[in-house]
């Protein structure tokens, strides 16, 4: 039985749709109402799911995305990824084809997509979720909404939700704050995913970094005051305790080389508490590496 593609679209689909899909041995079936679109990909489980050309594509992206059954399909959406956060906090796809389209363009995102469904699977990979958030206190707060539910469903017990909910809101004021200014339009990336023995996190800003070695205005382990003095004297508003605090609630806490990429992982309870390893960051991916766990 040939794999099928959902095709999402209000519009008549272009002929060569079909034509990139068969070398893959994938056959497309069309969904105009968005309204059942979820309804559709829930029970048919296709390959992939492509929404095209869609008024309100964003909205079923974060529908399909947060609903478990469907999550793990591999989402296209015909539209350019915004390039600022004017439109508040968004879900992303998969993976942004945009415009011009064409058969060629087309069927090399889907064999992306289709590589990265396959490396999935392979991975064991249960969930995964990937946000832009703009740099404002409304966008922080949806996405702790968000990410609190979304924890609590990946088997982690209600303590350990609010334990890594707060490192993860650190780490994100963080970068809004020292990152982005505070400048909304700039976007945080946020990629949460459910592997099957841990929840890991990559927070990523667009900002300069800094060197998480070397923060004379945050608390340090064994010494969370002496830093008071240094932001005071710099005419810096009271705390520096965000990164201390969220190394505390998480099994591995740590940054790239340049400080704009922080990496987080939290084990589901029934894994033991690992001793020997740590973590390390590499593009788009948390994985698990022997290096230094930073304050």
């Amino acid at each position: 039985m040939q794999r099928q593609v959902l095709i999402v679209t209000e519009e008549a689909a272009p002929l060569w749709v079909g034509q990139a899909l068969s070398p893959f041995g994938l056959v497309p079936v069309y969904q105009a109402d968005p309204g059942r679109a979820l309804w559709r990909a829930a029970r048919e489980q296709p390959a992939l799911i492509v929404l095209h050309d869609l008024p309100g594509a964003a909205s079923l992206c974060r529908t399909l995305k947060l609903h478990r059954p469907t999550n793990l399909i591999p989402l296209l959406q015909t539209t350019s990824p915004p390039a600022t956060g004017g439109g508040g906090l968004l879900i992303e796809p998969d993976e942004w084809l945009t415009p011009p389209l064409s058969r060629e363009r087309f069927a090399t995102a889907l064999q992306r997509l289709l590589r990265r469904r396959d490396e999935r699977d392979r991975d064991g990979m249960r969930a995964e979720l990937r946000f832009a958030v703009p740099s404002d206190a409304p966008a922080l707060e949806e996405l702790s909404v968000l990410l609190a539910a979304w924890f609590a469903s990946c088997g982690l017990s209600p303590y350990q939700v609010q334990q890594l909910n707060l490192a993860v809101r650190e780490v994100v004021a963080n970068a809004i704050e020292w990152g982005h200014g505070y400048v909304a339009d700039r976007l945080v990336a946020v990629a949460c995913r459910l592997e099957s023995d841990r929840v890991g996190i990559l927070v990523r800003d667009t900002g300069p970094g800094f060197d998480p070695r070397d923060l004379p205005h945050a608390a340090r382990p064994g010494d969370p005051l002496s830093h008071l003095p240094v932001r005071a004297a710099r005419k810096l508003r009271e705390g520096g305790f965000g990164i201390l605090m969220a190394s505390g609630l998480v099994d591995h806490l740590c940054y790239n080389d340049t400080g704009n990429e922080a990496s987080l992982i939290k084990l589901l309870p029934t894994r033991r508490s690992p001793a020997a390893s740590s973590t390390t960051t590499t593009s788009g991916s948390i994985e698990s590496r022997s290096a230094p766990v930073q304050p």
